[in-house]
């Protein structure tokens, strides 16, 4: 663990989804922007944080 326990508590309770982000979470992202889901989807940036940018808690 790169960060002691309070530290890393302190950064989950700023996730508006309450847990740490996963390889899979940037998959799914990765899997709909190859897909046709997506062809009109132009000139946009995602973030994948957990909803840090949206807001605090």
């Amino acid at each position: 663990m790169f960060v002691g326990e309070e530290l890393r508590n302190f950064q989950l309770g700023m996730h508006l989804v309450r847990r740490p982000g996963t390889g899979v979470d940037i998959a799914h992202l990765a899997v709909y922007l190859a897909s046709d889901e997506s062809v009109w989807v132009t000139g946009q940036n995602f973030s994948i944080d957990g909803g840090v940018t949206a807001g605090f808690r």
